[in-house]
């Protein structure tokens, strides 16, 4: 039995399949966890690519084989502010296909700290999405980040705050809401490139679905960004919603693959990443 909610394919565990299990599965939907997995891949990956282009600098961004996708534009304004630069990720508007296999338009506007490396104390930097799309999926608002020193980990550290809003396929509403995580720089920091890059990330947020739901949510187990995958491959985020039971979006442990487990009263279905 195939189920088609919000983009996705959601597959009913074969494991429980009696009476009791179809009610539940008729009366708790799991589209809060469905869209919680969009929100997060996308704003998480969105830092991938604004990490990737500071990392590598215009210089790197121009000619050959473009390392954020052949079509994608990149400028840096220095003129305006003497301590913040403007960089301006510009994927066009007919479709750019990215390196990682994603289809983005728009704009992503980042402004970050010009004289402070991004291990640094004093490291700022804020992300705004303009017109910006990602496998047709419309972005809005803003994270800001800052640097958060090693504390006991001895590992670097960001602070992020994130003001969300993601528009869902076929003009079904959107989702906003605020986040706040703590992203540690777990493996990775002593090397130049980025494709060695993980990240573990902690947190909470607030959400308002399309009919005026609201749930809440932590990261109960941290969420693995490994830069070499495509995906959030591991974690666990609890989802709270404001008159239903508890959801529970299960990311594994550490396979690179696209599948979360969405667990409802012990009901599990398997959800794609996108």
């Amino acid at each position: 039995m195939v189920v088609a909610v919000s983009g996705f394919s959601i597959l009913i565990s074969s494991c429980r399949r009696d009476k009791d299990d179809d009610t539940i599965i008729n009366t708790e939907t799991t589209e809060y966890a469905e869209e919680q997995l969009i929100l997060e891949q996308i704003y998480s990956n969105a830092d991938r690519v604004v990490d990737r282009a500071l990392a590598l600098g215009v210089s790197s961004l121009k000619g050959g084989e473009h390392p954020l996708g052949g079509c994608t534009e990149v400028k840096v304004d220095t003129t305006t502010n003497p301590d913040i630069d403007l960089m301006t990720i510009d994927f066009g508007g007919a479709g750019c296909l990215g390196y990682d296999g994603r289809v983005r338009t728009g704009k992503l506007l980042v402004y970050y700290a010009n004289k402070v490396k991004s291990i640094e104390a004093g490291y700022y930097r804020k992300t705004v999405f303009n017109m910006y799309t990602v496998d047709r999926h419309k972005v809005g608002g803003y994270r800001e980040m800052w640097y958060n020193g090693t504390g006991t980990t001895g590992n670097h550290s960001h602070n992020i705050v994130s003001v969300d809003t993601i528009y869902l396929p076929a003009s079904s509403g959107k989702v906003t809401g605020t986040s706040m995580r703590t992203r540690e720089w777990f493996q990775g920091v002593s090397t130049p490139q980025t494709a060695d890059d993980i990240y573990r990330l902690t947190g909470t947020g607030n959400f308002i679905r399309p009919k005026g739901e609201i749930y809440s949510l932590e990261i109960a187990k941290p969420l693995v960004d490994a830069l070499n995958c495509n995906w959030i491959n591991e974690g666990v985020t609890n989802i709270y919603p404001g008159d239903a039971t508890k959801r529970v979006l299960d990311y594994g442990e550490g396979d690179c693959d696209n599948d979360a487990i969405i667990n409802v009263n012990g009901i599990k279905r398997i959800a794609k990443i996108p």
